[in-house]
């Protein structure tokens, strides 16, 4: 037996030292033209290779191709469509053996991709592909076919850098971009949880997200799939952690976060809506679905001195219907507000204001209202209409004390 496993392992290094000097001494860039000729045939653009097109020598052969260049189509704004520094891939050599395909590691380099619809809304992606045979008739093709089998893909580790995205649409006159500066994810495998590292500015805003996700199989087969990841956008921070159930649905969500930014006016311009200049804010809380009804755990949000917590329920995330939220607000004085409120508020306070809002008809319901005003107190039940040009509201509240003092003018309060 010891003697066969030496034959055997002494076969076995054989073929590995064949296999290297057989890739040791093959020059692809023999095939170089070939290649450029079988692309530009094929797409009928424009395919240059201006750099090494090689393999290297290891039990993990590197195929690497540099200086890659794809013509952009005859209208389009630039010359290319697509130009690649460096291409890398470490492929291993004994998976092969077992038809398997496993990739340790993927590079991509100094690559710059350009898509652009024209005016008449085509794009600049679509080619019109040459056949160099006539087609096979469906049964000759379901005999070629049928007997092999896909071999199996593994990918451990992808690596882009100084990568860049540029999307124009000539139909809407509108232009977004997408530079990436590391995007690194490894893992041990399509079936291994995900480490993550993005780096990367969309039209100007910066963009950094690190942490773990799940798998690439979880995701394929839209199975339980788990995220624990830090963002921060520009200014602002964010964590989430949790899973999903079916991520690709955005179903059975168990997810909590933390948010911080530093003023309302970073949300307006990541969102493109008008927001008060006001600030600093914090949001933490959890999120769950289950049969599509989203339920809010233990939220709480602060504005500068104002705090917000809810807990309840919304069937119809879309629509904001089925909503079914208990809210505490509580602020020491009004005039805290006065930013978010776009006006100067009085300083009153402290300000306490509780209830249950839920969506009827054309309108919200707040029921169970309390509210608590310096030594002012209402309780009861208000609707506000939102179905005309101006909301309406009405309201049922009684009360044990009203203080006016607080809004008269003061030389009204000096004759109290």
């Amino acid at each position: 037996m010891k003697l066969l496993l030496k034959i055997f392992a002494g076969l076995l290094a054989l073929f590995i030292a064949v296999i290297g000097f057989v890739i040791a001494t093959f020059d692809v860039n023999q095939y170089r033209g070939q290649i450029i000729e079988v692309v530009e045939s094929k797409t009928q653009r424009d395919f240059t290779i201006d750099g090494e097109l090689g393999l290297g020598v290891s039990l993990i052969p590197t195929v690497v191709v540099e200086g890659v260049k794809f013509g952009n189509a005859d209208w389009g704004s630039q010359p290319e469509m697509l130009t690649v520094g460096r291409f890398e891939a470490q492929v291993a050599l004994l998976p092969l053996l077992s038809k398997n395909i496993e990739v340790k590691r993927l590079i991509l380099n100094d690559a710059k991709i350009l898509l652009e619809k024209n005016k008449q809304g085509k794009g600049n992606w679509e080619l019109s592909l040459v056949e160099s045979k006539p087609e096979k008739k469906q049964s000759e093709a379901s005999a070629d076919t049928a007997p092999g089998a896909l071999p199996a893909l593994d990918i451990s580790e992808v690596s882009i850098n100084n990568a860049a995205l540029t999307y124009i649409d000539n139909v809407t006159g509108t232009t977004q971009s997408v530079v990436i500066n590391e995007l690194s994810v490894e893992t041990g495998g399509f079936a291994k949880p995900m480490n993550l590292v993005f780096d990367a500015v969309y039209n100007e805003i910066p963009i950094n997200i690190n942490g773990t996700a799940g798998s690439l199989t979880s995701l394929a087969d839209n199975k339980n799939f788990a995220l624990d990841l830090k963002v921060e956008i520009r200014d602002i921070q964010a964590e989430i952690t949790g899973a999903v159930d079916k991520p690709r649905e955005a179903k059975g969500l168990d997810v909590s976060l933390a948010l911080q930014m530093d003023s309302l006016k970073l949300l307006a311009e990541l969102s493109g809506h008008e927001l008060p200049d006001a600030g600093p804010v914090n949001v933490s809380g959890k999120v769950t679905e289950k049969g599509g009804v989203y339920t809010i755990h233990s939220l709480m949000a602060k504005l500068d001195s104002a705090t917000l917590s809810a807990d309840g329920s919304i069937k119809d995330i879309n629509k904001l219907s089925g909503i079914n939220l208990k809210i505490n607000f509580d602020v020491p004085f009004i005039s805290d507000l006065s930013e978010l409120a776009g006006t100067d508020l009085p300083k009153l306070g402290p300000l306490s204001l509780s209830g249950t809002i839920s969506d009827k008809g054309a309108g919200y319901q707040a029921n169970q209202l309390s509210l608590k005003l310096a030594e002012t107190d209402l309780a009861g039940e208000a609707f506000i209409d939102i179905s005309g040009e101006r909301p309406s509201l009405s309201a049922k509240l009684n009360s044990n004390v009203i203080d006016l003092i607080p809004f008269m003018p003061e030389e009204e309060k000096k004759t109290v």
